[in-house]
């Protein structure tokens, strides 16, 4: 059964403040002899689904990502109230399911005002300003290229541009990097004492470093497609501490006619995904004491067939007082990729992990943030 409605406005009790109308869709579970209230549900759950959308756009991503319970609940109890009118434009049910289309107008004064009471537009802060060290190697180059190079008029190339671009809608402000203030000379692959201070000089609180690669992966001899591989790893750093406070790892594939198309669709690819995956890392570390931030140590993890060892390793890190956190990043049997936020260096972390398990894994440190963890007998 379906009908529609010509317009007909069911709720007009607030005058509307010149709001865009919104078309929202939202259902409800039914009984055949209560229809009439599932489709009550329905248009309400239609009227949630438009506030959010009003909603998404006057709350700043980060601000919604530390505030996301207080935002849900204030949309929950006070959805209709910021609705000016709707209009039910057509509704179906069937096995089961009662279905709802309708057009609303959504105050947004009212709900801005609402938000605003709730303290979730407050920034108490300003929000850190970003400086990207990403050095490129697109398809068919030997080298990357970088700009922080003396001499060098490279600005940021796609990788750096799509990271700003994604990072900036989480809040996060961007140094400019087009005037280069670099007076010396800096290799391609820095400390995080060259790259903190690189950042300095920019007046930057975080610096963003690493290398996206682009390479051929293969020809098709049926049509000019290519495929192409790329991959990217990303560190943050304080300028102010150097202490490092975010590691995001991205790995993509594309398909393209050409070296030039291919390596901006990985690159662009990749940003996005590293993007995602610092935004969440960098607004928790925001929230910390300055004097306690932990740092991420990487733990590569080979032989989880071996799962009374790897059961061992978790409880090992897990019972560790310096150990903040434990999240396991990527699990591709028989390999793992454990993040521990440990209150010291890797070394450090590595003799207590060796010390708790009486040795019972093979540990080596291979950097600074990253050790690498055999459970193999």
């Amino acid at each position: 059964i379906i009908s529609t409605s010509a317009f007909s406005t069911e709720k007009d009790t607030i005058s509307s403040d010149n709001g865009q109308t919104t078309i929202t869709m939202g259902n409800a579970v039914f009984e055949e002899k209560n229809l009439d209230s599932a489709r009550e549900k329905a248009i309400a759950n239609a009227i949630i689904a438009a506030v959010v959308q009003k909603t998404l756009a006057l709350v700043p991503p980060g601000l919604l990502m530390s505030h996301f319970d207080e935002v849900a609940f204030l949309i929950q109890q006070q959805a209709q109230s910021f609705v000016a009118n709707y209009k039910v434009l057509a509704e179906h049910h069937q096995s089961g399911i009662y279905h709802v289309l309708i057009e609303s107008i959504v105050s947004e004064s009212l709900l801005k005002m609402a938000i605003e009471r709730a303290g979730l537009l407050e920034q108490k802060e300003a929000m850190p300003k970003l400086l990207f060290l990403i050095a490129e190697q697109r398809a068919g180059e030997y080298s990357p290229n970088f700009w922080w190079q003396r001499g060098n008029t490279i600005e940021n190339g796609i990788a750096g541009q799509v990271l700003g671009d994604e990072l900036i809608t989480f809040g996060y402000a961007i140094a400019d990097a087009k005037d280069t203030v670099v007076d010396k000379e800096y290799r391609l692959e820095l400390s995080a004492e060259e790259a903190t201070g690189i950042g300095r000089l920019y007046q930057a609180d975080i610096v963003l470093t690493g290398t996206a690669v682009a390479t051929t992966a293969k020809d098709t001899r049926v049509t000019d497609l290519k495929t192409y591989r790329g991959t990217l790893t990303v560190r943050a750093y304080r300028t102010d501490t150097g202490a490092q406070i975010g590691i995001s790892h991205a790995d993509t594939v594309a398909v393209k006619t050409n070296d030039k198309a291919g390596s901006d669709s990985i690159l662009s690819l990749l940003a996005k995904k590293v993007a995602n995956d610092l935004a969440p890392q960098l607004a928790f570390h925001r929230q910390l004491n300055n004097t306690t931030i932990p740092a991420m140590i990487h733990i590569e993890v080979h032989g989880t067939n071996q799962l009374r060892r790897f059961v061992a390793l978790r409880k090992t890190l897990d019972d560790m007082t310096k150990v903040t956190n434990v999240q396991v990043k990527a699990l591709t049997p028989p390999s793992a990729i454990i993040v521990a936020h440990f209150d010291g260096t890797a070394k450090e972390l590595a003799a207590e992990m060796e010390q708790g398990a009486k040795n019972e894994f093979d540990i080596k440190v291979m950097t600074d943030d990253r050790l690498k963890v055999n459970l193999s007998p």
